[in-house]
């Protein structure tokens, strides 16, 4: 009968030693893969018909930089909407505006349906404000197996998107174990004021470039 206990113990412990390996092993794959390893990182959410949320991630000070960008925010020297139809290039727009550069560039196109889906499945609770889903990621702690939900997490929330498993993770891993702070891009005024321009009419909220330029250098530092 000891004989059979002592067998069966040593099985569990070899099955528990494989997987425990296993388990390391995926997450090292993780850790060394070069979109986690990059510094500084990049990161663009455009909302559709929403607000721009710019985030860039520094693993050398362990911050988590968020920019909020309102809808129709309209740079003034380009005389261009930060907003495209293409996230990629909205986020080449704000890398430009701010005069910040990365070694790794992510972006991801969303909307209420998909922030609500994503928020159900990762925190148990609806939300469609982008804003709040960060805060709220940013207070969460991350399970060790979260690793393994990675890939249908991020199908939730966009499948417009360059991200994949592992920019993805280092995303949600600095949110939750880094500093953050939030800041807002400002214009002329809080709303849209609505112009004309070649017989169109048009809702714009004008950045101040001092203001911008000022606000790339606080975070470049």
């Amino acid at each position: 009968m000891k004989k059979r206990s002592s067998i069966i113990i040593a099985v569990v412990v070899v099955v528990i030693s494989i997987a425990l390996g296993g388990y390391f092993l995926y997450l090292r794959s993780f850790k060394m893969s070069q979109e986690y390893r990059n510094t500084p990182s990049h990161f663009l959410f455009e909302v559709k018909k929403g607000d721009i949320y710019f985030v860039r991630i520094d693993d050398e000070s362990r911050m988590v930089h968020v920019v909020r960008f309102p809808r129709f925010s309209f740079d003034p020297v380009t005389k261009s909407y930060i907003e495209s139809d293409y996230p990629e290039e909205s986020l080449r727009k704000v890398e430009k505006l701010l005069n910040l550069g990365s070694n790794g560039s992510f972006y991801a196109l969303v909307d209420e349906e998909s922030i609500d889906d994503f928020s159900k499945v990762v925190l148990k609770k609806e939300m469609k404000d982008f804003g709040c889903l960060l805060k709220a990621l940013a207070k969460r702690s991350m399970n060790p197996l979260d690793i393994f939900k990675i890939h249908e997490w991020l199908r939730k929330l966009s499948t417009d998107t360059n991200l994949n498993r592992y920019s993805f993770y280092k995303f949600l891993y600095a949110l939750s174990n880094f500093g953050v702070r939030y800041h807002e891009a400002v214009g002329i005024t809080k709303k849209p004021v609505v112009v004309k321009v070649e017989g169109k009419t048009l809702k714009r909220i004008y950045l101040i470039p001092e203001k911008i330029k000022e606000l790339g250098r606080e975070i470049g530092e």
